[in-house]
């Protein structure tokens, strides 16, 4: 993506931003996690191994703008996730203070990836089912959560079944309110059994929709799966009453959103802390 193509729209930004918080502090409730709140900052340790499942999420409208509050922020957010030991990620929205970022960085946080804060308006013309695609549909029982997380796993390429830590997760989410968990299923030959091939996850907060876990396992993609799931989401969106429905896109999600009528917003850079 062309840095060409970001509108720099702050109030669509900080929508994207609203909407993650929605989805942290949900995830927050559940069961198995912690959650903490600071002035700038909210932390979520979802108790999955997974650095990507557990955020520390920086409000850049909040976020302390010395060194001295920065670094008293970031100490006590570290502490949180010390309890565990668990490895996490810091989003950090464009437009945070210098401080923070050297603070956080002195911490030991490596940078590795940006993401494309998006948002499109929710429309009769984005919501025309795919005709080349299985049928998605929400999830509803604990078996399918299960299979749903191995789904994500293969999905991200991470070339395994989901550890028990994200399956435990995924299945407290199909619990919580608030959020609704979307799959496609489909099979790799007229003989084969069906799988659960693609995902999705969707957050409507405050007349606002998000999209997360947008993932296909590899040996379906190119077959209009996470076309699929995308338009099941956005007229779910339309159906909860949505005006606008936000997502983070990373440089391989980046296309199929463009296609969705989704435009681009700002960047999130996402910083990996794993204490050894």
């Amino acid at each position: 993506m062309s840095t060409d193509e970001i509108t720099q729209d702050s109030a669509s930004k900080r929508m994207v931003l609203k909407n993650l918080e929605s989805l942290i502090r949900i995830m927050g409730g559940l069961p198995s996690s912690r959650f903490l709140e600071m002035r700038g900052c909210v932390c979520c340790d979802n108790g999955t191994d997974a650095a990507g499942e557990n955020d520390a999420l920086l409000d850049p409208e909040y976020a302390p703008r010395d060194s001295e509050e920065a670094g008293a922020l970031v100490r006590r957010a570290l502490d949180f996730f010390a309890e565990t030991g668990r490895p996490h990620v810091w989003q950090m929205p464009d437009g945070i203070s210098g401080a923070l970022t050297c603070e956080l960085e002195r911490a030991g946080v490596r940078w590795e990836m940006e993401l494309t804060a998006m948002v499109a308006a929710v429309g009769d013309d984005a919501t025309t089912p795919s005709e080349d695609a299985d049928l998605p549909y929400e999830l509803e029982n604990a078996g399918e959560a299960r299979e749903w997380a191995d789904a994500v796993w293969f999905g991200f390429d991470s070339g395994c079944p989901a550890p028990q830590s994200f399956v435990r997760f995924a299945e407290e989410m199909l619990e919580a309110g608030g959020i609704s968990q979307f799959a496609v299923r489909s099979r790799l030959s007229p003989d084969s059994g069906s799988l659960i091939a693609a995902t999705g996850l969707l957050v409507a907060s405050q007349g606002v929709a998000g999209i997360y876990y947008v993932s296909t396992r590899p040996d379906f993609r190119r077959r209009g799966l996470g076309m699929s799931v995308m338009k099941a989401m956005m007229n779910k969106s339309q159906a909860a009453g949505c005006d606008k429905i936000t997502l983070l896109a990373t440089p391989s999600g980046y296309p199929l959103y463009r296609m969705c009528g989704f435009r681009a917003c700002g960047l999130v850079k996402t910083g990996v802390f794993w204490e050894q």
